[in-house]
């Protein structure tokens, strides 16, 4: 029974002792609390048997990490004691209760009298790594976030200061634009006036990816047309590809309603399909565009609807697909300085469409 024991407390890297009264060791079996001071030592675990445990646990460098608890459990003051500390480079936990039962010189036992105490130590030094990474782990998840919601709200104070300027830019040139200019004042004034809406497209983007990451982009839940909101976006898209020479299809197939009644957001539904439009515009040199719109779906709960963009532009080979939706990606740098952009749009796009749908 004792072989079986040993062969478990070694097995589980655990050390059993026990103490009496008299602070003597009666048992003391399993891995040693420290190998390499005690492995040289022949039959270690007899000799210390009967030894005071003050002056064996000295001579292992492990007293002061169980002398209190010793005496508290020793005198009745404390029915369990539990002990952690590192010695060389090993990390070592053990549990210490008191071993009741005690026979008077009547011979009845007494259950209350403390007779001695039983401990168990094992060595875990590994699960203290684990848990030390674990800590590690989450400071820097901590840090990370903070890191990220420090970042959008620098982002969206600062958008928001930058916004106010460009709008005094934009307000300016087109009070310019309605005065009495010759031709190249009045191309100065029209090129202030594109770059500052330019740079008003970069910052809301830049603004609206801030809100994505730190979760306060707000979507609405209201009343709306689609058939309204569509008509606008075609509209207003239109004129920027008939400027570029460029046919804009719009084919909607939403019933025979006029009026195609939804409840949600329809903001965020025309920033979708503004930012997919835009981007078929920008990238197409000759050819056309088309928005098509079509109901696939009506029931009671609800109305599935689909929207494609398609063009006859520069197209997207196939490995940038891959980082498609990425932020501020973009197919190559040519593709920047060709056309400009951050490379949120479609960033933003997929974001907020998950937050719609």
């Amino acid at each position: 029974m004792k072989e079986q024991l040993v062969n478990a407390m070694n097995h589980a890297e655990m050390t059993m002792w026990c103490l009496n009264q008299d602070r003597e060791i009666t048992f003391f079996e399993g891995k040693l609390l420290n190998d390499n001071d005690t492995s040289s030592v022949p039959n270690f675990h007899e000799n210390i048997i009967g030894k005071n445990v003050y002056h064996v646990f000295d001579g292992l460098g492990l007293l002061p990490n169980y002398k209190e608890s010793i005496e508290r459990i020793l005198n009745g003051q404390s029915s369990f004691e539990a002990s952690e500390f590192e010695n060389r480079g090993r990390w070592y936990r053990s549990r210490l209760v008191p071993q009741k039962g005690k026979k008077s010189a009547a011979g009845k036992m007494d259950e209350e009298c403390v007779d001695g105490l039983v401990a168990i130590s094992m060595d875990f030094t590994e699960l203290k790594k684990k848990e030390q990474d674990n800590v590690r782990l989450l400071a820097n998840e901590a840090a990370a976030k903070e890191a990220s919601r420090l970042k959008s709200s620098f982002l969206a104070n600062m958008s928001h200061e930058i916004r106010t300027p460009i709008a005094g830019i934009i307000g300016m040139s087109e009070l310019m634009l309605d005065t009495a200019l010759d031709d190249e004042q009045g191309d100065f004034a029209l090129n202030i006036q594109r770059s500052a809406n330019s740079l008003l497209t970069v910052i809301n983007d830049i603004l609206d990816f801030s809100k994505v990451e730190s979760g306060r982009l707000d979507i609405e839940e209201v009343q709306f047309s689609l058939s309204v909101v569509i008509d606008d976006v075609s509209k207003m898209l239109s004129f920027a590809a008939d400027r570029k020479g460029l046919q804009f299809i719009s084919d909607i197939r939403l019933g025979e309603a006029d009026d195609f009644a939804l409840l949600g957001d329809p903001g965020r539904v025309r920033q979708i399909l503004t930012n997919l439009l835009t981007n078929s515009i920008k990238f197409t040199s000759e050819g056309w565009v088309k928005l098509t719109v079509r109901l696939l779906e009506e029931t009671t709960e609800g109305v599935t609807v689909e929207f494609a963009v398609e063009d006859t532009g520069i197209g997207i080979e196939e490995e940038v697909k891959k980082r498609l939706f990425q932020p501020f990606s973009q197919a190559d740098s040519s593709v920047a300085r060709r056309f400009g952009g951050t490379g949120l749009g479609l960033t933003i796009s997929k974001n907020v469409s998950n937050l719609l749908f």
